[in-house]
């Protein structure tokens, strides 16, 4: 009778561990430097690249705008595979990114005063 038992928490356990893994796993960005695209709440369309730094077990990005300015983003966090973070580019502004073909993210990013836009990056190229 034990046996049986035993086995279900052993296979219980494989089972989390290898979904707590391949999360783990999945919440990785590539370093590097990664193309964007966006529309501000007004329609306008812009380019810009994010740079993407993983040290250890932190992550770190900063927006890279078309006149160069730089905006570190901050509370960069994944929740139930998307990538969350948020930006202060004179208002706070947050995203909320799902996962897209090729390993990128899109999504919609939303500022203090109920402005809502899109941006989708897509990783470096090998």
């Amino acid at each position: 009778m034990k046996s049986p038992l035993r086995f279900l928490g052993l296979l219980l356990a494989l089972i989390v561990a290898t979904t707590t893994g391949l999360e783990a796993q999945a919440q990785k960005l590539a370093s590097g430097t990664w193309t964007g695209k966006g529309v501000d709440p007004g329609g306008e369309e812009f380019p810009f690249t994010v740079e993407v730094e993983n040290t250890g077990d932190s992550l770190s990005m900063a927006l890279i705008g078309p006149d160069g300015e730089r905006l570190a983003l901050s509370d960069i966090r994944f929740n139930e595979g998307k990538l969350l973070f948020r930006w202060e580019p004179g208002v706070v502004v947050n995203c909320e990114l799902s996962p897209i073909d090729g390993g990128g993210y899109s999504g919609p990013c939303s500022d203090d005063s109920g402005g809502t836009g899109q941006i989708t990056i897509t990783p470096p190229q090998p």
